[in-house]
Protein backbone atom coordinates (compact mmCIF):
# COMPACT_ATOMS: atom_id res chain seq x y z
CA UNK A 1 0.00 0.00 0.00
CA UNK A 2 1.09 3.73 -0.40
CA UNK A 3 2.20 5.46 2.39
CA UNK A 4 0.21 8.83 1.22
CA UNK A 5 1.44 10.75 4.57
CA UNK A 6 5.05 9.74 3.66
CA UNK A 7 4.73 11.51 0.02
CA UNK A 8 3.23 14.29 1.09
CA UNK A 9 6.03 14.94 3.34
CA UNK A 10 9.34 14.56 0.94
CA UNK A 11 7.05 17.36 -1.37
CA UNK A 12 8.25 19.71 1.24
CA UNK A 13 12.08 18.60 0.95
CA UNK A 14 14.26 20.03 -1.42
CA UNK A 15 15.39 18.31 -4.03
CA UNK A 16 17.90 15.56 -3.82
CA UNK A 17 20.14 16.62 -6.43
CA UNK A 18 20.30 19.70 -6.73
CA UNK A 19 18.77 21.38 -3.75
CA UNK A 20 16.28 23.54 -5.08
CA UNK A 21 13.33 24.10 -2.70
CA UNK A 22 10.29 24.00 -4.70
CA UNK A 23 10.05 20.78 -5.69
CA UNK A 24 7.34 19.33 -8.34
CA UNK A 25 6.99 15.70 -6.83
CA UNK A 26 9.16 12.74 -6.56
CA UNK A 27 10.57 9.70 -8.15
CA UNK A 28 9.21 6.40 -6.63
CA UNK A 29 12.06 3.63 -7.26
CA UNK A 30 10.49 0.23 -7.82
CA UNK A 31 13.47 -1.72 -9.15
CA UNK A 32 13.17 -3.86 -11.69
CA UNK A 33 14.13 -7.21 -9.52
CA UNK A 34 10.82 -5.91 -7.18
CA UNK A 35 8.60 -5.91 -10.65
CA UNK A 36 9.61 -2.02 -11.41
CA UNK A 37 8.31 -1.25 -15.09
CA UNK A 38 6.83 1.68 -16.82
CA UNK A 39 3.56 2.91 -15.36
CA UNK A 40 3.92 0.57 -12.33
CA UNK A 41 3.84 2.75 -8.98
CA UNK A 42 5.51 1.69 -5.73
CA UNK A 43 4.59 2.12 -2.08
CA UNK A 44 6.30 5.17 -2.11
CA UNK A 45 8.95 3.39 0.35
CA UNK A 46 11.78 4.13 -2.23
CA UNK A 47 10.69 7.64 -3.39
CA UNK A 48 13.02 10.63 -3.16
CA UNK A 49 12.20 14.26 -4.01
CA UNK A 50 13.41 15.80 -7.17
CA UNK A 51 12.74 19.24 -9.17
CA UNK A 52 11.36 18.65 -12.52
CA UNK A 53 14.42 19.62 -14.32
CA UNK A 54 16.22 16.68 -12.05
CA UNK A 55 13.30 14.55 -12.71
CA UNK A 56 13.00 14.88 -16.37
CA UNK A 57 16.61 14.22 -15.91
CA UNK A 58 16.52 10.74 -14.01
CA UNK A 59 14.13 9.55 -16.40
CA UNK A 60 15.92 10.57 -19.52
CA UNK A 61 19.23 9.17 -18.26
CA UNK A 62 18.52 7.08 -14.66
CA UNK A 63 22.23 5.59 -14.72
CA UNK A 64 23.96 8.68 -15.35
CA UNK A 65 21.44 10.69 -12.57
CA UNK A 66 22.87 8.39 -9.71
CA UNK A 67 26.24 8.55 -10.90
CA UNK A 68 26.14 12.23 -10.66
CA UNK A 69 24.22 11.54 -7.24
CA UNK A 70 26.98 9.80 -5.85
CA UNK A 71 29.70 12.04 -6.73
CA UNK A 72 28.26 15.10 -5.74
CA UNK A 73 26.59 14.19 -3.09
CA UNK A 74 28.74 11.55 -1.57
CA UNK A 75 26.01 9.02 -1.10
CA UNK A 76 24.29 5.77 -2.75
CA UNK A 77 20.67 6.22 -3.92
CA UNK A 78 19.99 3.39 -0.66
CA UNK A 79 21.37 5.43 1.12
CA UNK A 80 19.60 8.61 0.64
CA UNK A 81 16.27 6.79 0.46
CA UNK A 82 17.28 5.07 4.31
CA UNK A 83 18.60 8.67 5.79
CA UNK A 84 14.99 10.09 4.21
CA UNK A 85 13.08 7.26 6.05
CA UNK A 86 14.73 8.12 8.83
CA UNK A 87 14.07 11.63 8.69
CA UNK A 88 10.43 11.30 8.59
CA UNK A 89 10.35 8.42 11.29
CA UNK A 90 11.89 11.15 13.58
CA UNK A 91 9.56 13.69 12.69
CA UNK A 92 6.90 11.19 13.51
Amino acid sequence: PRNNSYLKWLRTLPCTLCGREKIEGYLDIVPAHKGGGMALKGSGCEAVPLCVDCHEVEHEKPAWFWIRVVKEKRTSREAVVENLQKLYKERT
